[in-house]
């Protein structure tokens, strides 16, 4: 009976971590702060098969995810300023989709910016 048992816990010890780990690709590190609330955030160029970055005159199509410590409900939209090149663009991005994972909360937001100068 403990010869039985024994190799079950290691049966299910060696499956366990031999399993794939789903991790988490970032593209481009663009920036980081803290929300109002003290959370700290990083945030990333989210590469997609869709061009993430499209520019039309003084305007730019983005997307970017936001990986905020903790299990938070991200804003629905925030208000945005990136530096691209020596343009300063800026505009209001709105909450594609989001999901907590591992202590992190992913939000993906997208928007047109505008440049300012």
């Amino acid at each position: 009976m403990k010869k039985t048992l024994f190799f079950l816990l290691c049966t299910f010890l060696f499956l366990h971590f031999s399993l794939p780990v789903k991790a988490q690709v970032h593209d481009t590190y663009i920036g980081d702060g803290y929300t109002t609330e003290g959370i700290h955030y990083t945030i990333y160029n989210l590469e997609t098969e869709s061009s993430t970055q499209r520019a039309v005159g003084d305007t730019i199509d983005v997307t970017r995810q936001f990986v905020f410590e903790g299990t938070i409900q991200p804003a629905l939209t925030r208000t945005y300023t990136e530096k691209i090149g020596t343009v300063t663009y800026t505009g209001t991005l709105k909450l594609s989709y989001f999901y907590p994972e591992n202590g992190y909360t992913y939000a993906t937001y997208k928007g047109t910016l505008t440049a300012i100068n």
